[in-house]
C-alpha cells in the first residue's frame, strides 16, 4: 500500500509539471466533523475544534498542500490524528502536541516527515498506531509520553538517525529503564525500539521485531545474558554495525535478524544458541570472523542463513572438540576456514573473553571488569598466549592488573567507553609499544604501565585527570612525553618531555629526555623512578623540593647539581644511582631523608651544608666507594639510628668538619666512628652574623645578603674573584683574604 501510495504522488507531481499548473495551498479547511484546519504564509499548519480527524487513504486527499508546511500545532481538544494526515510533509520540522484531549496518532500519521528532528508524544496520548513515524530519516530525539500504552509495528522503522529514546516516568506499560535509550515493555520485557546510543539493560529477555532495524550509527552492540530470543529484523540493515557479541542465554535467532548490515565484521554467539532462522545474516559482506560457543551446531533455516557471506574468508571458531560437528552440519560445513578457541570465559559482570588460538583476545560487553590479584581470582586466559586485545562494546574500565605480566603483548585496542586504566593493569607488558589511551580515560592506577619497557611514547588525552604512584616507572626507553592542550590538571610545559601537576608545579613523570622548566618548583614523588636511561640531568633554581624517591635507582645518572634553593630532600630520593660521583647538599637543607643515597656505590666526594640537622637511617648506606666527606655545619647532624654510613670505610674516608667543632664530632653518634677527621677554617665571624667557612679548595660566606658583593683576593694582594656568588673555589693552598659587606677575613686554604 505504501509503494502504491509514493507511486501514485509522483504521478500526480510529473502530470502539475507537464501540464505547467502549480499546486496552490488553501489557506483553511475542515479535517474532521468538529475540525478545522489553518494554513498561514509561514508554513505553520493549525488543527483546531473538538474531536477525531480524518482518516486520509493512499490517495492522498488532505485538503492542504503537504509542500508548503513546516509546523503543525495540534489543538488541546483534538482526539486523534489521522491516518496518514501528515505523512509525506517533507519542509515539516516541529509538531506541538497539547496535552489535553489527543489520545491516537493514527497509522502513517507522520511516515515520510524527512526534516522532523524531535517528537514529544503528550500524555494523554494512549495509541501510536503501526508506522507512524516510519522514514522520518533525521529524526533525532523521542520522548514517549506517561499514558501511550499501545505502540504499533514498525512506529519508528527506517528512524536512522535515533540517537535519544526516553519513556517519562509514570508510564505503566513501558520504560527506559538504566537510562538505556529504547523503549521496553515492562510485562514482557521486550526492548520494542532502540536506536544508536541504546545500551541494553541486563533485564530485556528479547529484542523485539524491528527492534533497531534501519539504524545507522550503532556500530557495535552486546545482548546481555537475560536475552533469551533476538526476533524477526531485530537489527535489519544497520548499515553501520560492525561488532555484535549475542550473550549466553540467546536460544534463538529469527529470520532476516541481522539481514543486510554491510559493516558488521565479527559475530560471538553465546553457548545456548539452538536455532538462527531464514537469513538472519543474508549479504553480511563484511563478516570476517564469526565465533560459535555452543557445543552443538546451532540448526540453520533453510532459506540461506548466510548467503552473501564469503565463506572462503570468514574465519568460523567453534570449541575444539565441536570442529567436526560444524564440518558435517548444514551451513556450516561451507565455512572453509575452521579454527578452535584457546579459552572462554567471564571477565565482569557483563563481559566475557575468548582468546583464539591466533593470541587475539576479544572483550565483549558492557561495564566494568573484574580487578584481578595474584591469588585464584587472576585472568583465566593464558597470559603467555595474548598477543592482541580488542575490547568492543561498552567496556568502562580496566581492571587491576588485567594483563599484568604478559610478555607477548603488543597491542591494544580499547572503545571510547573507558573511563579507568586499573592498578598494574598493563604493568610489566614488556612487549606493548603504545598506551593507545581513548580519549575518554580520566584515571590512570598505580603502576598501570610501570615496566613496559618497550613504551616510547606517552600521550595523555585531555579527560585524564588522576594519574595513580609509579604510573609509568620502569618505562626506560620513552623519550617523549606530552599532555594534550586543554587538560585541566596537567600539562607539557615548553615542550619538557615530561608531565606536569600545573596548580602546584609539581614534575610528576620524567623520562631521559627531559628537560625540567624553570617553572617547577618540585620535582614529585617517583618523578623519574626506574628511569634507566637517564644519564643526566640539570634542576633549575626554582626547585625547592626533590620528593620521596625521584631518581630512585636512576641507575645510568652520573652528575646532578642539586640548587642553592632545594630545601627538602626526601626519602630514598637518588637511592640506586650507582653512577654519582660528587653529592653536595645545598646550605638550605635542613633533613635528608632516610636511604636518600642509599646504596650510591660510586660516591667518592660528599659535601653536606651548614644547615644540615638530621639525616635519616641509611642515607648513604653502601657508599663504600667515599673517599671526602665535609660537613658545613658546626652542630653534627643528628644520624639515625640504623646506620647512615653503614658500609662507608670510615678508616680510610677523610671527615672535613668545623674546626670549633671538632670535638663535637669525635662525641656524636656515627661522627666518632670516622678516624681520619681534617679541620676546615671557618673561625673568623663578624658582626653581623657573616662568616668563612674552607672546606678542601672551596670558600664559602655564610650569613651575607643574596646580592652582596664578595671579593676573594691572594695574600700578594692579586684578586682570585670578584662577583656577587657565595661559594668560590681558588686554585691553590694558601692565604688569602675575604672581603664582603665592609668586612674582611683572613682564611687558609689547606
Amino acid at each position: 500500500m505504501i509503494k502504491k501510495r509514493l507511486f501514485k504522488a509522483a504521478l500526480m507531481a510529473a502530470s502539475l509539471a507537464l501540464s505547467g499548473m502549480t499546486a496552490m495551498a488553501a489557506s483553511s479547511g475542515k479535517c474532521g466533523e468538529n475540525l478545522t484546519w489553518t494554513l498561514d504564509d509561514e508554513g505553520a499548519l493549525v488543527v483546531t475544534g473538538t474531536g477525531a480527524m480524518y482518516n486520509y487513504d493512499d490517495e492522498m486527499n488532505e485538503k492542504w498542500d503537504k509542500t508548503l508546511i513546516k509546523t503543525v500545532q495540534i489543538g488541546p481538544a483534538v482526539t486523534t490524528i489521522g491516518t496518514y494526515a501528515f505523512s509525506g510533509c517533507e519542509s515539516l520540522t516541529k509538531v506541538t502536541l497539547f496535552n489535553n484531549a489527543l489520545t491516537t496518532i493514527g497509522d502513517f500519521a507522520f511516515m515520510w516527515c524527512i526534516n522532523m528532528k524531535s517528537i514529544t508524544v503528550s500524555n494523554s496520548v494512549k495509541t501510536i498506531k503501526q508506522y507512524a513515524f516510519a522514514q522520518c530519516k533525521a529524526l533525532e530525539d523521542v520522548v514517549i509520553g506517561k499514558s501511550v500504552s499501545d505502540i504499533g509495528m514498525g512506529v519508528f522503522s527506517q528512524c536512522g538517525a535515533l540517537k535519544s529514546i526516553k519513556v517519562k516516568d509514570g508510564n505503566m506499560t513501558y520504560d527506559s529503564r538504566d537510562d538505556c535509550n529504547a523503549i521496553i515493555h515492562k510485562e514482557t520485557t521486550e526492548l520494542v525500539r532502540g536506536c544508536q546510543n541504546t545500551v541494553i539493560p541486563n533485564t530485556v529477555t528479547s529484542i523485539g521485531v524491528g527492534a533497531f532495524s534501519d539504524g545507522y550509527g550503532l556500530e557495535s552492540i552486546y545482548i546481555p545474558n537475560s536475552v533469551t530470543s533476538i526476533k524477526n529484523s531485530a537489527f535489519f540493515k544497520c548499515k553501520d554495525l560492525k561488532h555484535v557479541t549475542i550473550g549466553a542465554s540467546v536460544v534463538s535467532i529469527g529470520k532476516y535478524a541481522f539481514q543486510e548490515c554491510f559493516s558488521l565484521r565479527s559475530v560471538a554467539m553465546g553457548a545456548s544458541v539452538a536455532s538462527i532462522e531464514d537469513a538472519a545474516f543474508a549479504h553480511c559482506r563484511s563478516l570476517a570472523k564469526l565465533t560459535v560457543v555452543a557445543a552443538d551446531p546451532p540448526i540453520c533455516g533453510t532459506k540461506g542463513v548466510f548467503t552473501g557471506v564469503n565463506k572462503d574468508v570468514c574465519k568460523l571458531i567453534v570449541p575444539s572438540a565441536s570442529v567436526d560437528l560444524y564440518k558435517a552440519a548444514f551451513e556450516w560445513k561451507d565455512f572453509v576456514n575452521v579454527e578452535t578457541l584457546a579459552g572462554i570465559g567471564k571477565c565482569g559482570d557483563n563481559l566475557y573473553w575468548a582468546l583464539y588460538n591466533n593470541g587475539e583476545l576479544e572483550i565483549t560487553g558492557y561495564g566494568a571488569m573484574y580487578d584481578y590479584e595474584y591469588d585464584d581470582t587472576r585472568p583465566k586466559w593464558d597470559k603467555d598466549l595474548v598477543k592482541t586485545v580488542r575490547i568492543e562494546g561498552a567496556a568502562t574500565n580496566i581492571g587491576n592488573r588485567a594483563f599484568e605480566r604478559s610478555p607477548n603483548l603488543t597491542d591494544i585496542k580499547m572503545p571510547n567507553t573507558i573511563t579507568k586504566i586499573g592498578s598494574s593493569a598493563f604493568s610489566s607488558c614488556y612487549a606493548l609499544t603504545d598506551m593507545a589511551l581513548p580519549n575518554t580515560v580520566t584515571e590512570l592506577g598505580s603502576w598501570a604501565y610501570s615496566h613496559c619497557r618497550s613504551l616510547t611514547k606517552v600521550h595523555f588525552p585531555k579527560a585524564l585527570i588522576g594519574i595513580g604512584l609509579n604510573a609509568l616507572v620502569g618505562c626506560e626507553n620513552v623519550t617523549s612525553m606530552e599532555v594534550e592542550q586543554g587538560n585541566p590538571v596537567f600539562d607539557s610545559r615548553d615542550n619538557c618531555n615530561a608531565i606536569i601537576r600545573s596548580a602546584t608545579n609539581t614534575l610528576v613523570a620524567g623520562c631521559q629526555t627531559t628537560v625540567v622548566p624553570n617553572t617547577v618548583t618540585s620535582i614529585g614523588r617517583s618523578a623519574f623512578y626506574d628511569c634507566a636511561n637517564l644519564t643526566n640531568i640539570t634542576i633549575p633554581t626554582s626547585v625547592t623540593t626533590i620528593e620521596e624517591a625521584a631518581f630512585y635507582r636512576c641507575s645510568k645518572l652520573q652528575e646532578v647539581e642539586i640548587p642553592d634553593m632545594v630545601t627538602t630532600i626526601g626519602e630514598a630520593a637518588f637511592t640506586l644511582c650507582h653512577r654519582l660521583v660528587s653529592v653536595k647538599i645545598p646550605d638550605k637543607v635542613v633533613s635528608l631523608g632516610k636511604e636518600a643515597f642509599k646504596y650510591c656505590h660510586d660516591i667518592k666526594t660528599l659535601v653536606l651544608g651548614s644547615s644540615l640537622a638530621d639525616i635519616g637511617d641509611n642515607a648513604f648506606h653502601d657508599c663504600y666507594n667515599l673517599e671526602e666527606i665535609t660537613v658545613k655545619a658546626t652542630t653534627p647532624p643528628t644520624c639515625g639510628t640504623k646506620g647512615v654510613f653503614t658500609g662507608v670505610n670510615k678508616d680510610v674516608c677523610k671527615l672535613i668538619v668545623p674546626s670549633a667543632s671538632v670535638d663535637l664530632y669525635k662525641a656524636a653518634f656515627e661522627w666518632k666512628d670516622f678516624k681520619n677527621i681534617i679541620l676546615g677554617t671557618d673561625d673568623l665571624v663578624a658582626d653581623g652574623g657573616i662568616s668563612v667557612l674552607v672546606y678542601g679548595h672551596t670558600i664559602s660566606v655564610l650569613g651575607a645578603d643574596t646580592d652582596a658583593e664578595v671579593e676573594v683576593y691572594g695574600i700578594s694582594g692579586i684578586a682570585v674573584y670578584r662577583g656577587t656568588d657565595k661559594t668560590v673555589t681558588v686554585p691553590t693552598s694558601g692565604v688569602y683574604v675575604v672581603r664582603v659587606a665592609g668586612k674582611a677575613f683572613k682564611t687558609v686554604v689547606k
